[in-house]
């Protein structure tokens, strides 16, 4: 039995225990990264050693890939082993060994996400009010509301109520496997209770919105249906939108950093409100 047998019985497994969006995003790494390097093994080749040498693999398929993505696919293939291993088609072993350190010449990228400081988000905000585009205002809302980037790339002009002042959080976009072998943008949505979510927006968000954007509304608040983030009908990707946030912090002087360093700012402000036991549940723009 090989490695790519095993994790088409893994994908089976899964597709009945996780929300379709999930689904997908791991499908669409399982085809493009983990097969192409793991495939063909048999199941008595999957060792730990094994593991550690062949992930490095993973960027020659694909050109540089940041470490992040390697870390995603690692554990991706160590799900599979252990669910081989549940099968009986794999010889068990420790599963606990982590990736190692990139080398020179294992093609690891980026390494982990850096706070975003109060100064950072200032000059951000600063940035994204000066020259008010759909994507920076979308940069804006990810900080301000804690976005992650598909949401950020899914949210429409039609998902906010500006007479009750609340926008709804309820879609992602992902690029996924269209099971042919290609890949497809997809609008999905939030599989989990708990991911679909209504965030009320501060004063200064509302006369932000309403300002510049205020053609986008009905009388009645509700906004149209384009994207907020190409400000269109069509809307942008992550990968795309992420290169994009790239050159926003180059032309505003800001050091090159990760998207989710947005949210991980929004999270970190949250819990400090709440144990302050301050009133407003956003930041607000000042």
């Amino acid at each position: 039995m090989t490695f790519a047998e095993i994790a088409e019985e893994f994908a089976k497994d899964r597709r009945e225990r996780v929300r379709e969006a999930s689904f997908e995003n791991m499908r669409y790494n399982l085809n493009r990264y983990v097969i192409p390097v793991f495939g063909d093994l048999d199941a008595d080749e999957i060792t730990e050693s094994r593991i550690l040498s062949e992930i490095w693999k993973i960027g020659g398929v694909r050109g540089s890939v940041s470490l992040g993505t390697l870390r995603k696919n690692f554990m991706l293939v160590k799900q599979i082993t252990r669910f081989g291993m549940g099968r009986g088609a794999v010889r068990p072993f420790l599963l606990d060994f982590k990736l190692g350190t990139p080398t020179a010449s294992s093609g690891g990228g980026e390494g982990e996400a850096s706070p975003l400081t109060e100064s950072e988000a200032e000059k951000l905000m600063n940035a994204a009010e000066e020259n008010q585009t759909g994507a920076n205002v979308g940069f804006l809302l990810s900080l301000c509301l804690g976005l992650r980037i598909g949401e950020a790339c899914a949210l429409r002009w039609s998902d906010f109520d500006m007479v009750r002042g609340f926008v709804k959080i309820e879609r992602t976009v992902q690029r996924i496997d269209d099971g042919s072998g290609n890949s497809v943008v997809a609008e999905l949505p939030l599989g989990h209770e708990s991911s679909r979510r209504e965030k009320p927006l501060s004063k200064s968000l509302s006369r932000l919105l309403s300002g510049r954007f205020g053609s986008r509304f009905e009388p009645d608040g509700i906004g149209h249906g384009f994207f907020v983030a190409t400000d269109s009908e069509k809307c942008t990707e992550p990968r795309v939108y992420s290169r994009a946030f790239t050159r926003f912090c180059e032309s505003s002087g800001l050091r090159p950093m990760k998207f989710s360093e947005l949210r991980m700012f929004h999270d970190r402000r949250m819990k400090e409100l709440i144990s302050r036991a301050e009133m407003s549940p956003v930041m607000d723009i000042p």
